[in-house]
């Protein structure tokens, strides 16, 4: 797993992101340069036409990651792909509307956002095909092994059954230091992967002298609830004690925190009250004039 803003990316998906925002990058400056009746030079330096095509490409990604395209990255359904692509470019289409309504200045000019989108959407489908074929070797899979018995190592197993795209992959395990003497051959191996230690209830005083020979080695190790989330993202309910729960600051809210949330719900409330008053007072003498009795009833 990749850490990127104190979030884990799967390798697959990081890999595809970059190159994506590249290619659309791409895709919208050759379709600027194609189009005739503007000057590049002039649109991309001194109008704003920079920040406008990174805008478009901002919206074919999130387009995207709204179509889980950076989560299910394997290729189930190439019909299906292709229909996604297409509702993505149709969604940014939408979005560069709604920008062209705010401010024209960094909207897409439609001769460019349509050249852009067709050289993109084909590009990108075929690009997804050849990836996809070719994920298992470009991921740079984590190998793990996992030591001991949890059930927090056992979500951990699920998960990644469920996950292949994550990058990750269990090589070997052993619940019982009988178990250790195969998990050591693959152990000692070149690139040595990530041993994972998880235990429920007393763990085995042998297999923790085994771990700690591991760790005392050099090997990379670490406990079931932080490999679990590392790749998940989320605590696992196993791994989380009560004292934690009972003790922890969390659900208490700093007054700062209070304060702004105060001033700041305040305010929203105020300019909901100004844009809306005026409105519910010409309803109200509409109603009032289209029809007898009041306006409101009891």
């Amino acid at each position: 797993m990749i850490r990127l803003f104190n979030t884990s990316i799967a390798p697959a998906a990081f890999i595809l992101l970059v190159f994506e925002t590249l290619f659309l990058s791409g895709a919208l400056v050759v379709a600027t340069l194609a189009v005739g009746h503007l000057d590049p030079v002039d649109y991309l330096l001194y109008n704003s036409g920079w920040a406008a095509l990174l805008l478009g490409v901002a919206t074919f990604l999130v387009g995207m990651h709204f179509q889980d395209l950076y989560t299910k990255i394997r290729v189930t359904s190439r019909m299906l792909l292709l229909q996604q692509l297409c509702m993505v470019t149709g969604m940014a289409f939408l979005i560069q509307g709604l920008i062209s309504y705010a401010d024209s200045d960094l909207a897409i000019p439609v001769r460019v956002m349509l050249l852009g989108s067709v050289i993109a959407t084909p590009g990108i489908f075929l690009w997804r095909l050849v990836f996809a074929n070719f994920a298992g070797r470009m991921m740079l899979q984590t190998r793990l092994v996992m030591i001991g018995r949890s059930p927090t190592l056992t979500e951990l197993r699920t998960w990644i059954e469920d996950q292949p795209d994550a990058g990750l992959v269990v090589e070997g395990s052993a619940e019982t230091p009988g178990e250790m003497g195969a998990l050591n051959e693959i152990i000692k191996r070149q690139l040595p992967p990530r041993v994972v230690f998880g235990a429920w209830g007393k763990p085995d005083p042998q297999l923790i002298h085994e771990v700690l020979e591991l760790r005392l080695a050099g090997y990379e190790v670490e406990t079931a609830a932080t490999a679990y989330e590392k790749a998940c993202g989320r605590l696992s309910l196993y791994s989380l004690r009560p004292e934690q729960m009972i003790y922890s600051n969390a659900f208490t809210a700093p007054p700062r925190s209070f304060f702004y949330r105060l001033v700041l719900n305040g305010l929203i409330t105020g300019i909901c009250l100004v844009v809306t008053v005026p409105g519910l007072i010409v309803i109200a003498l509409l109603l009032r004039a289209t029809r007898l009795g009041p306006v409101w009833r009891g």
